[in-house]
């Protein structure tokens, strides 16, 4: 019994599907949009050339530009953001240190340590 309810379920449907793809049109919100496969080629070719679909042979979408900077200014630029340490070119790197910061020697680490090992405030630490 129950695969014959099945068997007219899925016939039903296969029949009603077929019945809604014959029209060629899409219901969308209510209207009915029916466009020829040149249209919507028409409206794609379009919308690349606008910018507005990134082409998988041609890379990246096309971005509108401003006017372009002169070699100086670029130089200019680059040089700003090294002397203010934008600039990383590696992963593994530090950033750069601002000018005038205070650095210890090895020898005052050192002491420090010993320092910290005779009040007690390190478990064990061997040197």
């Amino acid at each position: 019994m129950k695969l014959g309810l099945w068997t007219l379920a899925c016939t039903a449907l296969i029949a009603s599907s077929s019945a809604w793809a014959a029209d060629g049109t899409a219901q969308v919100q209510g209207q009915s949009y029916s466009k020829s496969r040149a249209q919507v080629v028409q409206e794609l070719e379009q919308a690349r050339e606008q910018g507005l679909i990134s082409v998988a042979a041609h890379g990246y979408p096309k971005v509108p530009q401003g006017p372009a900077k002169t070699r100086a200014q670029v130089v200019q630029e680059l040089q700003e953001a090294q002397q203010a340490g934008l600039l990383d070119f590696a992963d593994d790197e530090y950033p750069v240190l601002p000018a005038g910061s205070a650095h210890k020697t090895r020898q005052q680490v050192v002491q420090e340590l010993e320092q910290a090992r005779k009040q007690g405030r390190l478990l064990s630490v061997a040197p």
